[in-house]
């Protein structure tokens, strides 16, 4: 796989952890400034994180607006939508963000990913 479809294939099954871990790289590293400030998580600290999302809301979808690849770093810039478990029917956008990442034997293994809340 091409870095930019390790990323795609990445952002399409991010809310299941099983699906994202055989991209991830042992040593991933995420360097993630949002609305809790500034975050450093590794793979496994990640997948936890990404596990308690998925309770939290009837469903949510990633939308890559924009991609870019230049050798092992893809950039992307994404919309995050969710439905609440209030309002299962009813979709809204929850968070914009910007990604850089850097790939690694064909894994995921560096991001800074800025993001924030459009609530």
């Amino acid at each position: 796989m091409t870095p930019k479809e390790i990323v795609i294939a990445y952002y399409e099954n991010i809310l299941k952890p099983d699906m994202i871990r055989p991209y991830l790289h042992p040593q991933m590293r995420v360097q993630w400034t949002g609305e809790r400030g500034y975050l450093e998580l590794s793979a496994d600290e990640l997948l936890a994180m990404i596990a308690q999302f998925s309770v939290r809301y009837a469903s949510a979808r990633f939308e890559l607006t924009h991609i870019i690849e230049e050798e092992n770093r893809v950039a992307v810039r994404y919309e995050h939508y969710v439905c609440t478990l209030e309002e299962p029917g009813k979709e809204i956008l929850f968070s914009r963000a910007i990604g850089f990442w850097r790939t690694k034997e064909e894994k995921m293994y560096f991001g800074y990913v800025s993001s924030y809340r459009v609530q």
